[in-house]
C-alpha cells in the first residue's frame, strides 16, 4: 500500500448519524422558519396597502375640498369686485 493512496473508511457510526440528523434538523427549521417570515411579510404588505388605499381615498378627498375652496374664493372675489363697481357707482 502507498503512502499517496488515499483510502476511505465505508464504516457508518452513529456519530455519522447524528450529524446527518442535525443537518437535516437544521434544513427543515430554517425552511420552516423562512416560510413563517414570508408568511409574516405577505401579511404585512396586505395590512400597508390597504392603509396606502385609505390615505389615496383621503387625498382624493381632499383634493376636492381644496378645488372647492378655491372656487369659493374665486366667488368671493369676484362678489367683492361687484360690490366695490356697485358702490363706486353710486358715489
Amino acid at each position: 500500500m502507498n503512502m499517496n493512496e488515499i483510502r476511505i473508511d465505508p464504516t457508518i457510526t452513529v456519530g455519522h448519524i447524528l450529524t446527518t440528523l442535525a443537518i437535516l434538523a437544521g434544513g427543515a427549521g430554517i425552511y420552516f422558519g423562512v416560510k413563517l417570515d414570508i408568511a409574516s411579510v405577505a401579511s404585512d404588505v396586505r395590512t400597508v396597502s390597504q392603509r396606502v388605499e385609505k390615505v389615496e381615498n383621503a387625498l382624493h378627498q381632499l383634493t376636492a375640498i381644496t378645488i372647492t375652496a378655491a372656487r369659493l374664493e374665486e366667488k368671493y372675489q369676484a362678489l367683492g369686485s361687484r360690490v366695490d363697481r356697485i358702490e363706486g357707482a353710486k358715489k
